[in-house]
């Protein structure tokens, strides 16, 4: 996950911003990004995927620039037992 979440931030730049979006619309429904730490501003964080799988547990997939040297770091937790954790 680690290694496709830097090859699009790196080769699909263009669609990135999508991934940070807080929600969108589709034929008219309203959904909200799932990726609960897009909505706290002081983190940082900017994007890319929430999901589970019975295999995988919960997870996360997130990534964010650092403020002070611009340095991107990309985090991957799996094996969650719920949304929540």
């Amino acid at each position: 996950l680690v290694t496709l979440a830097t090859r699009i931030i790196r080769d699909f730049p263009e669609y990135y911003h999508y991934d940070s979006e807080i929600e969108f619309t589709y034929n008219g429904i309203k959904q909200g990004n799932r990726n609960p730490l897009l909505y706290n501003n002081t983190l940082g964080v900017d994007g890319l995927k929430t999901g589970h799988t019975e295999a995988a547990g919960y997870g996360v997939t997130i990534s964010g620039k650092n403020a002070r040297d611009g340095r991107r770091v990309i985090l991957v937790v799996n094996g969650l037992l719920s949304m929540q954790a």
